[in-house]
């Protein structure tokens, strides 16, 4: 079973030769450094995956999946979902803001922990991921924050990977 998905999304229409499967991802870093285990996913599955990436999207007010068609929100960043990621990403500054000269000379780890915790609260790393017009897979976050809202983004391929 797999946890999490890559969804290859594109400015343009992408034919069924063009989509992407775990193929695209052996010469890549992502499986090592990633996911320990990718794999294309049949048709039902992917028609699956693509409707439950819909309706996270309209739950979350991000936007909506018609027809294989993904489009975002207009006022996206402005969602209560960005609200509450705000609200963590500005509680891991503050522990980080803590971190005293004893504490930054002595715990390294702790530090850098503290450190890899605003990380992931600025960009979630450990989630769905996107293949957008190449094979370089981003977290589906830095996708959601980078792409244009309003604007057609069409599904191809949909892969299933684990994590470590």
């Amino acid at each position: 079973m797999y946890y999490y998905n890559i969804f290859q999304i594109s400015q343009k229409p992408i034919p069924d030769g063009m989509k992407i499967t775990e193929c695209d991802f052996y010469e890549s870093s992502f499986v090592g450094d990633v996911a320990t285990k990718l794999e294309t996913l049949d048709p039902y599955e992917q028609i699956r995956q693509i409707g439950l990436l819909g309706q996270w999207l309209e739950e979350n007010n991000l936007g909506k999946i018609e027809d294989n068609v993904l489009i975002l929100q207009p006022e996206l960043l402005k969602q209560p979902y960005y609200a509450q990621r705000y609200l963590e990403f500005k509680a891991a500054i503050e522990k980080l803001n803590a971190v005293d000269k004893a504490k930054f000379l002595e715990d390294l780890d702790g530090v850098r922990n503290t450190i890899f915790e605003v990380e992931g609260s600025l960009i979630k790393q450990q989630d769905h991921y996107v293949c957008w017009d190449s094979d370089n897979a981003i977290p589906l976050d830095e996708f959601l924050r980078t792409a244009t809202p309003g604007k057609p983004y069409y599904i191809g391929g949909v892969c299933g990977f684990k994590y470590f």
